[in-house]
């Protein structure tokens, strides 16, 4: 072999520019060069005077790349030379020549100079033509001939460009049967530190913390800032994930270690997330992501430790599997309650109505959010069986409390797309109603605007059925899809439910205002009663009132409540609170 300061690079590009271009580059860095425009002519140079590599042009070539490669592979003098091919990038995304040829090493076109010398660095990085790239032999970085966008001004550490072209790289290198493991450190508390002690402090902490990463990773190369508070660790040629778990079980130890700085001891812990390629994904975008998801797990569990995403991922995957399979019991033994939240009608301001809403809880689980379960019974059809008890469920209860003397009251029950598409709702109700004993007066069914919008002629068939039954139908969430006044029509509907969305800063928000009088306008002119969601201040009520808003539930009168407590306050007349209220916001008033 030559000595270093003879290695030369052979470069195989027709285009004579490009060619140019390159050559150039690497001449101004030192290393000596040789250009020919033909892959044929190429492999008989190689084969004559051996290069340290050999930068080719993927296309327009007389030999096709596994050709070029074959040949030199069967030569014991050229089959060491490391090949670096250019192709451009649009072809290399359509072709996917990254999946389909890992073990071959490829720089994009159109490319800058540095990123052909970081790629050249790798494979000769003891040669004197590096000088002008090479790091800084101190543990942390402190004079980078690399351009500057590379690095991070703080820490003087590759940052999250050079990250993701040395996370390529290592897929690209890295044998099928071992691991590349990447690790997010996140400084846990970091703001708190930073706020107290001056930003200026705050960024010389940070490039101490740098440099028991590099300490614990062995490699400057290796040790990453991503921005802010947030470091990368990239670890090629993993064997198994006890490999990646052990460095950072090393970070966590020596981070935490007591930092003397500047007359105090600060304590840092680092939360570390772990994804590994393939095992977690196979594409390359998503390692950094997947990572990042296992850093916010390992907060979670208390901070100072690690995560591996895959564990997160069975994790879930097992805490799914296990309300799944607790979620098709629940109904067999009784889990499911009904609570009710009021709605106020602003005429009377009494408690006309009620919406049910189901709630579970679970003796291992406690209490289940509605916002878990309902999904998981949607995608596993339960929701029909579980519609069907809040339907009968709510009947029964409303007929119950009339029985006890209590005025009669209307009770809402939400209706699921599922359960609309695939059962025969006319025939249910029907049927629940029949069974109950409650007058058809004294139910509602609430659908989303989005489900009324499937199918609409379907749609308006089954309501007309519904209605013809004597229930009154409400649309929820009104305004926040795609309806029209048109199909609001062809609907014949009772009630429209204006979305909290709208609410919640109509008294500040002068569009919000205009949107819920609007609403509230059209809806009576085609002959609808308005429901208005969310209210939870006395301004929005008075706002509401003062738009002839028909009825109103929010926390601002109450939460969903269990029945006996729901019955309780529908016994009230609220009149004495609408005035209450109303005086107290008048004391205030300047």
């Amino acid at each position: 072999m030559h000595s270093p300061e003879s290695e030369n690079i052979l470069i195989v590009i027709p285009a004579e520019a490009v060619r140019q271009q390159v050559s150039d580059v690497l001449q101004i860095s030192g290393f000596e060069t040789e250009v020919v425009s033909d892959a044929a002519e190429a492999v008989a140079q190689a084969q004559s005077t051996p290069p340290a590599l050999i930068i080719l042009d993927y296309e327009t070539q007389s030999l096709h790349p596994s050709e070029v490669e074959e040949i030199l592979a069967s030569d014991l003098d050229t089959q060491e030379i490391p090949l670096l091919w250019i192709v451009d990038e649009e072809l290399y995304q359509i072709h996917l020549l990254g999946a389909q040829h890992p073990e071959r090493d490829y720089l994009l076109s159109p490319f800058r100079p540095e990123e052909l010398m970081l790629k050249v660095h790798h494979y000769l990085p003891n040669h004197a033509g590096n000088r002008h790239f090479a790091l800084a032999s101190s543990p942390v970085i402190t004079n980078v001939s690399i351009p500057s966008h590379y690095y991070d001004a703080v820490t003087q550490l590759p940052n999250q460009t050079l990250f993701h072209q040395m996370l390529i790289e290592d897929v690209q290198t890295t044998p099928e049967e071992l691991l590349v493991g990447v690790l997010v450190v996140d400084l846990d508390r970091f703001r708190t530190i930073n706020d107290a002690l001056g930003h200026d402090k705050g960024d010389l902490l940070l490039r101490a913390i740098s440099q028991r990463l590099i300490n614990c990773v062995g490699s400057q190369e290796r040790v990453f800032h991503l921005g802010k508070d947030e470091f990368a660790v990239l670890l090629p040629d993993l064997i198994q994930e006890e490999d990646a778990a052990k460095v950072a079980a090393d970070i966590n130890q020596e981070v935490k270690q007591m930092i003397p700085f500047q007359g105090h001891e600060l304590y840092i812990t680092v939360s570390i997330g772990i994804s590994l390629y393939p095992t977690d994904t196979r594409e390359i975008k998503k390692l950094l992501r997947c990572a990042e998801t296992a850093m916010y797990q390992a907060k979670e569990q208390g901070r100072n430790t690690y995560a591996f995403y895959s564990s997160f991922i069975r994790n879930r995957a097992y805490e799914r599997l296990n309300l799944e399979s607790a979620l098709h019991k629940a109904l067999k033994q009784d889990e499911f309650r009904l609570y009710y939240q009021p709605k106020i009608d602003l005429r009377s301001r009494r408690v006309t109505g009620m919406e049910a809403l189901l709630r579970w809880y679970h003796q291992d689980f406690g209490w289940v959010s509605p916002t878990q379960f309902i999904p998981l019974a949607e995608e596993t059809d339960l929701i029909l069986a579980i519609g069907e008890w809040v339907l009968r469920r709510a009947c029964e209860q409303n007929l119950a409390w009339q029985a006890a003397g209590h005025d009669p009251l209307c009770v809402t029950v939400n209706v699921s797309g599922q359960q609309f598409k695939r059962t025969d709702m006319v025939r249910l109700v029907a049927k629940v109603l029949e069974e109950t004993g409650l007058n058809p007066q004294h139910l509602q069914l609430e659908l989303t605007e989005s489900v009324l919008m499937k199918n609409v002629s379907n749609t308006v068939v089954k309501l007309g059925e519904l209605k013809k039954q004597g229930v009154s139908i409400a649309v929820d969430d009104f305004g926040t899809g795609y309806s029209s006044l048109a199909y609001l029509k062809r609907f014949k509907l009772d009630i429209l439910k204006i979305d909290q969305s709208f609410v919640r800063d109509i008294e500040h928000n002068p569009d919000d205002a205009a949107i819920v009088s609007a609403i509230v306008s059209m809806a009576h002119s085609l002959g609808m009663e308005v429901v208005a969601e969310g209210v939870e201040k006395f301004a929005q009520l008075d706002f509401l009132m003062q738009n002839r808003c028909d009825m109103i539930q929010g926390y601002y009168f109450s939460k969903p409540l269990p029945p006996d407590e729901f019955i309780a306050l529908a016994a009230q007349d609220l009149g004495s609170y609408f005035e209450a209220a109303a005086e107290a916001v008048e004391a205030e008033a300047p």
